[in-house]
């Protein structure tokens, strides 16, 4: 079971994603690593001012970033993770990769929902490993389907 909470704190009312599509990619995902139980994931969209400010808070760097994960304490009766994203930096990031900014605000939700499993990018191999599960991930999810 998957449950998910979508907090867009932008002044934008364009909502690029809904709680819905991400249960169904986050579910979609921890079938495919084989994980059971209940998950719970607050997912916060923001601006590069407030990514900035979350960075520079937790990791002493005051320049923005695409996504940051903050996973639970595993309990007996839930797992998962608080996931920010910069939708600016992820905008600049899918037009750099060639694709729509739903595609990588997926691929992004992804990344955090791996880190949240333990995966690690912090070395040039782990970060390859995790960029090729995320592609696979992304393409054996039909969320989307190319259709918006």
């Amino acid at each position: 079971m998957v449950e998910v909470n979508v907090d867009w704190a932008l002044e934008s009312s364009d909502r690029l994603v809904d709680a819905r599509q991400v249960e169904i990619l986050l579910g979609n995902a921890l079938e495919r690593e084989r994980m059971t139980g209940s998950w719970l994931f607050a997912i916060r969209f923001v601006d590069d001012r407030e990514m900035a400010q979350l960075h520079e808070t937790w990791l002493g760097d005051p320049s923005p970033t695409d996504i940051m994960t903050f996973a639970y304490e595993p309990d007996d009766d839930a797992h998962g993770g608080d996931i920010v994203i910069s939708v600016e930096t992820a905008g600049r990031n899918a037009v750099y990769a060639g694709w729509r900014l739903p595609d990588e605000l997926d691929f992004l939700m992804l990344h955090g929902l791996l880190h949240v499993l333990g995966w690690d990018d912090r070395s040039v191999t782990g970060r390859s490993a995790m960029l090729e599960r995320q592609y696979e991930l992304l393409a054996s999810s039909d969320v989307r389907d190319g259709n918006e």
